[in-house]
């Protein structure tokens, strides 16, 4: 798996920079943040499965008001679906999303509705001890030093043409940026096919 300093090191070569005289590690990481952040914001928009993950399965005890549940998760993004089931689980049952509760929503033994607000993640009040799993949006972890792991497949092809155009763009070289730009948009293109799941062409004769 690719590190934040094949990034670096693209980036510097691009740059006619290979023995980092002037652009040090210190000085090219926040560009190659950015370019992590745009990367994963593109994975984001087409579904790719690195930026999805499914929770382990939570208990969630008796309220009769709304449960905020947000501080169990450290890396989402958004949910997309949740399932619930009795504790002990029986059979799963889809969630419904509610844009809000009411304000006398009245509590059964079913959670049925979840709602994001602002936010937060919000469960129906609820009489009975519930079991939830949900499917979300993750963040992934922002590389920080040389030898973070991107965890995105080939973000490197994207990354370093990308960071290589901020870095020129932040000293006014519109030639190197425009460049390195067409560059990193050229590249965006395999990171995305790298990271579409394991779909298959169709068989034809």
């Amino acid at each position: 798996m690719a590190q934040l300093s094949n990034v670096l090191t693209t980036a510097r070569s691009y740059l006619n920079d290979d023995n980092a005289t002037t652009w040090t590690d210190q000085i090219l990481i926040p560009k190659a943040q950015e370019a992590f952040r745009e990367v994963q914001n593109k994975l984001w928009t087409v579904g790719a499965q690195i930026c999805r993950a499914q929770s382990i399965a939570f208990a969630i005890a008796p309220n009769v008001n709304p449960t905020d549940i947000t501080a169990l998760f450290s890396d989402m993004q958004s949910p997309i679906s949740i399932q619930e089931t009795s504790s002990p689980a029986t059979i799963w049952t889809p969630m419904t999303e509610a844009t809000y509760f009411p304000a006398d929503y009245p509590a059964t033994n079913f959670l049925t509705y979840w709602s994001w607000q602002e936010e937060r993640l919000l469960l129906a009040p609820c009489t009975a001890n519930r079991v939830i799993v949900v499917n979300y949006r993750r963040v992934l972890p922002l590389p920080t030093v040389s030898g973070s792991q991107l965890f995105i497949p080939f973000a490197e092809l994207y990354m370093g043409a990308r960071t290589a155009a901020i870095a020129a763009g932040s000293v006014g070289n519109a030639d190197v940026f425009t460049a390195m730009s067409a560059k990193a948009k050229e590249n965006l293109g395999k990171v995305i096919a790298a990271n579409r799941g394991q779909q298959k062409p169709s068989m034809r004769p």
